[in-house]
């Protein structure tokens, strides 16, 4: 009994002794796990961390991006600007030239109006005098036919008078009235020559009749020289009735040669005044054409003045336009540089992050 209770103490100390064992293992496991717990946890909260930290900078990084994004839009917004404004600029500029050169061209066209007006004023002043001058002598002449005209008006032949009556009222006559003048003047004339004519011969009759009985009396004897002598006083008082009526003829041929003469030069003078009097009214016409011209031709150049004025100011304010799109484009450009490097930091930030994740995830 004994040796079975001894035996059986032995086992059971035997059993204990395995069992203290088995605790200090089992306490010794339990601290290593406490161990490894603890650095489970340890690289649990790193992990966490650096997911945290990874997150944090891939939202940086998000954000980053955006930015550069919307100023990279932004920047080509702007060249879209510029180059509108460039291309507004040109068609400003260009419409300032065209402007420029319409101005040019009305200013010649004016030039060339006001040159063609002062021709034509010196052609109606030129006109003018020539009108003074043809009036001058109108009245000239005029008044040498008057005085024609008064030295006939108590000629003995009703013809005569007649027709200085006519020559008197031709101040104001027309052509036509002059025509009839020299008409009735020239059949005067061949009145006249004709009875030149006819005492011509008359008195070379009565000449030649006195002749004759001048010869008959210094022949005759017996008392009848006194018949011859009669005779040839009668025939010569004939023919000195005839010779002063030759004179008389003569003189009324050269005045009306003369008035003849007068009558065609006022006709003549007259003929100038009035074709002066159309000059001066076509060159008056002329003129007042040339003075429309001239001012119209002013105030297309006063428009294109304004015109160009307007084109100034227009390309003016394109320029003005470009100026700032440009620095709006250059400050875009700085802007979209900072967002780049921001975003060029954001980048190596995040790949910095994610390497010490995956060096987290790993251990």
């Amino acid at each position: 009994m004994r040796k079975e209770l001894e035996s059986l103490s032995a086992a059971m100390q035997a059993q204990f002794d395995a069992l203290s064992e088995q605790r200090a293992g089992y306490d010794a496991l339990q601290v290593t796990l406490a161990q490894d717990q603890s650095r489970v946890e340890a690289r649990q909260a790193a992990f966490n961390t650096r997911t945290i930290e990874f997150s944090q900078k891939s939202v940086a990084w998000s954000s980053s991006l955006r930015a550069a994004e919307a100023a990279e839009t932004i920047g080509k917004e702007q060249q879209t600007k510029v180059r509108r404004a460039e291309s507004s600029e040109r068609a400003k500029s260009q419409g300032l030239i065209s402007a420029s050169r319409h101005l040019s061209a009305q200013k010649e066209i004016l030039s060339q109006a006001e040159r063609d007006r002062a021709v034509k004023q010196r052609e109606l002043d030129a006109a003018k005098r020539e009108l003074t001058t043809a009036k001058s002598s109108e009245e000239q002449v005029f008044s040498l036919l008057a005085a024609s005209a008064r030295g006939i008006k108590s000629h003995s032949d009703s013809a005569m008078r007649d027709l200085s009556s006519r020559l008197l009222r031709t101040r104001a006559s027309n052509i036509a009235a002059l025509n009839t003048c020299i008409g009735v003047a020239n059949n005067l004339k061949k009145t006249f020559t004709t009875r030149l004519s006819k005492a011509t011969t008359e008195k070379a009759k009565w000449d030649a009749e006195a002749e004759y009985n001048w010869k008959m009396f210094y022949q005759a004897s017996g008392g009848v020289e006194e018949v011859f002598y009669d005779r040839a006083i009668d025939a010569e008082d004939e023919a000195n009735r005839y010779a002063r009526q030759m004179t008389q003829f003569r003189r009324d041929i050269s005045v009306l040669s003369t008035i003849i003469s007068q009558i065609r030069n006022f006709r003549y003078a007259k003929q100038r005044s009035s074709q002066a009097k159309t000059v001066v009214s076509l060159s008056q016409n002329a003129l007042t054409q040339k003075n429309n011209l001239v001012t119209q031709a002013s105030q297309r150049v006063n428009d294109a003045e304004r015109a160009v004025q307007a084109a100034q100011r227009a390309h003016q304010q394109a320029i003005n336009a470009l100026t700032q799109a440009r620095r709006s484009l250059s400050a875009a450009y700085q802007a979209f540089r900072e967002a780049e490097e921001q975003l060029s930091q954001a980048r190596r930030a995040r790949e910095a992050s994610q390497a010490l994740l995956s060096e987290a995830r790993t251990h």
